[in-house]
Order: structure tokens, then sequence, then C-alpha cells
């Protein structure tokens, strides 16, 4: 199981969701933790994965060497890749 860390964005994003959408993204994350081969990569962006959650993403960054997974943003689908 990888550790998974949470920028602190992401954790006040995830924090001004409702109660339902709190609940999914927080579960998508112990998902992630236990299994992130189901994140996609991604190919000329700064974080290396995304997961899709609904109309939600998580962009991420993985380190298989030492189990840790860095959850670097969480956003809505249209705000996630504006730089």
């Amino acid at each position: 199981m990888y550790t998974v860390k949470i920028s602190k964005q992401s954790l006040k994003y995830i924090q001004k969701q409702d109660k339902f959408q709190r609940a999914r993204l927080i579960n998508a994350n112990d998902r992630i933790a236990i299994d992130p081969s189901n994140c996609e990569p991604l190919t000329n962006h700064e974080y290396e994965h995304k997961y899709r959650v609904g109309d939600y993403r998580i962009l991420l960054n993985i380190d298989h060497s030492i189990l840790h997974i860095w959850v670097a943003k969480v956003l809505g689908r249209g705000d996630v890749y504006k730089r």
C-alpha cells in the first residue's frame, strides 16, 4: 500500500466541497493508495498522472521506489489543466 500525501491547496479544496463530494474525493484517495495503476498517465504536463472522480480530476505524482503518492491538485474538470 502506498502512502498518500495531499497538498494544502488540495486539502483546502476538498474541505470546501459538500459532504457527498468530499466523501467521494477522500474515498478516491484511498483507492489510489491501494492500487495506483488505475491512474492515467499525462503527457506534456508537470504532473505524471491523473485520476478521474466524476467531474473532478486529481493530479498526482507517483514514486514507485518508495511507495509514495503526492496529490498536487484536486479541481473541477474545466479548471484543472489551466496553467
